[in-house]
C-alpha cells in the first residue's frame, strides 16, 4: 500500500509540476503577446505619423512646383510683352526714319537704330533667361529648406 501511495504522490507531483510549467509557459506567452501588441501599436503609430509627415512634405513640394511653373509662365508672358513693345517701337522708328530718309537720302541714324532694336531684343531674352534661372534656384532652395525642416523634426531631442 505504501508503494501505491508513494506512486500516487509521485504521479500527482509530476502532473502538478507539468501543469505548473504549462501555466507558467502560458503566463509568459501572454506577457509576450502583450509586449508584442504594444510594440505593434507603437510601430503602427510611427508609420501613421510618418505617412502624415510624408503627405505634408509632398503637399509643400506640389505648392512649390506650382509656384515655380506659374513664375515661368508669367516670365514668358513678360518677355513676349517686352519683345512686342520693342518691335512696335522699332516699327514706329522705322516709319519715322523712312519719312526722314525720303527727305534726306543719306542714312545716318536709321541703320544703327535697326541693329540697336535687335540687340535690345536679345538683351530682353538674356534677362528673361536669368529670371528663369533665379526662379529655378528659388524653387530648389524652398524644396531643400522643406526637406531640412522635415529632417530636423525627425531628430530625437537629447
Amino acid at each position: 500500500m505504501n508503494s501505491i501511495l508513494l506512486q500516487l504522490i509521485i504521479a500527482s507531483f509530476i502532473v502538478g509540476a507539468s501543469g505548473g510549467l504549462y501555466v507558467g509557459y502560458k503566463y509568459n506567452d501572454g506577457k509576450h503577446a502583450i509586449k508584442t501588441t504594444a510594440t505593434m501599436t507603437m510601430q503602427a503609430s510611427a508609420v501613421a505619423h510618418a505617412r502624415t509627415e510624408e503627405q505634408s512634405i509632398a503637399k509643400s513640394y506640389v505648392a512649390t512646383s506650382k509656384t515655380y511653373q506659374e513664375g515661368l509662365n508669367d516670365g514668358k508672358k513678360e518677355l513676349n510683352t517686352a519683345i512686342d513693345k520693342l518691335r512696335a517701337e522699332r516699327l514706329r522708328n522705322r516709319t519715322a526714319t523712312s519719312a526722314s530718309v525720303s527727305s534726306n537720302p543719306t542714312c545716318t541714324s536709321g541703320c544703327n537704330g535697326e541693329a540697336g532694336a535687335y540687340i535690345s531684343e536679345e538683351i530682353a531674352r538674356i534677362g528673361a533667361e536669368a529670371d528663369d534661372i533665379t526662379r529655378q534656384l528659388k524653387a530648389a532652395q524652398e524644396l531643400l529648406m522643406g526637406r531640412d525642416a522635415a529632417l530636423q523634426s525627425k531628430k530625437p531631442a537629447n
